[in-house]
């Protein structure tokens, strides 16, 4: 299928619903740690203050399937609300976006660097990789441990995938999309409405924001578990 039809199939539905531990992984260009710092909060913990944007959640996420070959994509990634004045189907290939957010922290989270809550609930991911020789001729995943609440990803401007369900992980075989080249574009669109919709959110309200209190949290939006390549 047509790159540009199969990006925009795969928008068109996310769109229609809406309105219904490895120093080889490259970097965004202009994205370093001096880019980052905790966004004012009423209460920030000891091992908040003391967070390494360099080294965030380093450990592999399932520690009964570990193995030796794995690349990390925690840390500092571009990012880009999408308001209004924006159409979410305008795919940010090749483009440095607006932002910058601490994955794997929800964009309302002090620790994303962001701690914002956005009423359209849509924003765009970026960062760039690389993968190491040693992978040559396997097939590579790309792995999730959640993202909140609907995702599209795209990979070297092709449609990869996408998942709905904020709770859950889901890989994506991305070995097939994987131009011929050293670094690689990794764009991700999420699309979360939180208590604004019938979803499953557990006690994620929208209100709670502004006004936390009662038995309900805040929304936990984006990204908010680890993201990572392997073998």
């Amino acid at each position: 299928m047509h790159l540009r039809s199969r990006c925009t199939a795969a928008l068109c539905a996310v769109v229609v619903w809406s309105v219904f531990s490895c120093p080889i992984v490259g970097r965004p260009r202009a994205v370093s740690a001096a880019d980052w710092k905790p966004a004012p909060c009423p209460l920030m913990t000891p091992w908040g203050e003391r967070l390494d944007p360099e080294h965030v959640w380093p450990e592999y996420p399932r520690p009964m399937m570990v193995r030796d070959e794995w690349a990390n994509l925690n840390g500092l990634w571009q990012f880009e609300f999408i308001d209004e004045a924006k159409r979410p189907d305008d795919i940010p290939f090749g483009r440095d976006l607006e932002g910058r957010i601490l994955v794997p922290f929800p964009w309302e989270s002090a620790l994303s660097g962001i701690r914002k809550f956005h009423p359209q609930g849509r924003a765009w991911y970026r960062r760039t990789f690389r993968v190491p020789e040693t992978w040559t001729g396997k097939r590579i995943l790309l792995n999730f441990e959640a993202v909140d609440w609907e995702c599209a990803v795209f990979v070297d401007g092709e449609y990869a995938g996408g998942h709905r369900g904020g709770y859950d992980p889901f890989s994506i075989d991305i070995t097939d999309d994987l131009a011929d080249r050293d670094t690689h574009e990794l764009l991700v669109y999420v699309y979360d409405p939180g208590s604004d919709r019938p979803i499953a959110r557990g006690k994620q309200s929208n209100g709670k924001f502004d006004d936390p209190q009662g038995f309900s949290y805040t929304p936990s939006s984006g990204i908010w578990q680890t993201v990572w390549l392997e073998p």
